[in-house]
């Protein structure tokens, strides 16, 4: 089994760029649109691959033309795809809506998503064993990430949560969760706690830790990230940058901290993770801009 087993969602992201993002009623034009590889799973799949890590994905792609261009990109990268199902659903959709200024607005149809089970995964992770880092997302059924991140467990791997898109229920997910990566919005609905600054982040990541993950990150944006344990708190800057599309930013962020962390300890993770956020939001698309080890330094 790989270094990493990425089990989460493979989309095809249609992205829509426009001046800014349209208030609740109105119709903007979009000023360019594109067809671009994505899925939070994927992503992180590739994100981790680029990275030089070893990586296998979970996921389900539909019969369609979509499904294979995923496979086919992931195959690309050097993401090991034996554990990826093949429907007759279709598969999965983001529209990404990408204003001027690099943020965005994604509205996800999960197709063939749905249809990765807690059997189909039990079934993929039959060879996990204590080298394996299991990373999951929640673009998938709640139940199927819990299945993998128990059957992690019960091999000695350990278990990456990033839990997007926000929902209050994986919080049931945390007892099982060894790492927790949320952003503010994600960390708010964990916890409560308004996430506006590094204090109430510290706040949030408390409470994240009294429900049972091991250390948590919370991702600041702008203003930077934190990282807290049950032995320390350490804020970190953000890296300036002229953000185009901070799609797949989070996603970056997470492949670097685990690899950086791997490689040189918390601060190098640190450190990776902030430029390669960075570097993410600089670029248009999700995939596309993700950044390879060289583009990230020492």
């Amino acid at each position: 089994m790989a270094g990493y087993v990425v089990v989460g969602s493979l989309n095809v992201d249609h992205v829509l760029t426009i001046t800014r993002l349209p208030r609740a009623g109105e119709t903007v034009e979009a000023t360019a649109q594109a067809f671009v590889p994505g899925g939070k799973g994927a992503n992180q799949a590739v994100a981790l691959a680029r990275l030089g890590a070893s990586v296998a994905m979970v996921g389900a792609v539909g019969e369609d033309a979509f499904g294979g261009l995923l496979r086919d990109r992931l195959l690309a990268e050097g993401v090991d795809v034996k554990g990826v199902l093949v429907t007759s659903s279709p598969t999965g959709m983001a529209t990404v809506l990408v204003s001027a200024e690099g943020e965005s607005t994604i509205v996800v149809a999960a197709g063939a998503n749905r249809l990765l089970t807690p059997d189909v995964v039990r079934e993929r992770l039959q060879s996990l064993d204590a080298a394996s880092t299991v990373v999951a997302q929640l673009e998938v059924p709640l139940e199927t990430v819990g299945a993998a991140f128990r059957l992690a467990r019960k091999a000695g791997a350990r278990t990456v949560l990033d839990p997007a898109p926000a929902d209050p229920s994986a919080a049931s997910l945390l007892p099982w969760t060894d790492l927790c990566l949320p952003n503010r919005h994600e960390a708010s609905v964990l916890t409560g706690v308004e996430v506006t600054d590094f204090d109430r982040a510290e706040e949030a990541a408390r409470r994240i830790l009294a429900r049972g993950a091991g250390a948590v990150v919370v991702k600041l944006d702008r203003a930077g990230a934190l990282f807290a344990n049950r032995q320390k708190v350490v804020p970190v800057p953000a890296v300036p940058v002229h953000a185009v599309d901070a799609t797949a930013a989070g996603d970056a962020f997470l492949a670097a901290f685990l690899e950086g962390e791997r490689e040189g300890g918390l601060e190098t993770a640190l450190r990776w993770a902030t430029r390669a956020g960075a570097l993410a939001a600089s670029r248009k698309g999700a995939q596309p801009s993700l950044p390879y080890r060289r583009e990230i330094g020492p």
